[in-house]
């Protein structure tokens, strides 16, 4: 990371953030059975979990260009 541009890393983040966001939006016909209900339910906490990991990193680099 230290050879890459911290606000290419900073855009990179943002249209990721926006891409997950709108799949988490994006719901399909919806689960049919309690199997499909569990594995959806455990797809969106990952993508949850991803989308909170990308948020730290944005904030930290974000502090160090002293964007924030």
């Amino acid at each position: 990371m230290s050879t890459e541009d911290p606000r290419a890393r900073l855009r990179e983040i943002d249209d990721d953030l926006a891409r997950m966001r709108d799949d988490l939006g994006s719901g399909v016909d919806g689960p049919k059975d309690a199997a499909d209900d569990a594995a959806a339910l455990s797809q969106r906490e990952e993508h949850n979990a991803l989308i909170e990991a990308l948020e730290s990193e944005r904030a930290r680099i974000a502090r160090q260009l002293g964007e924030e």
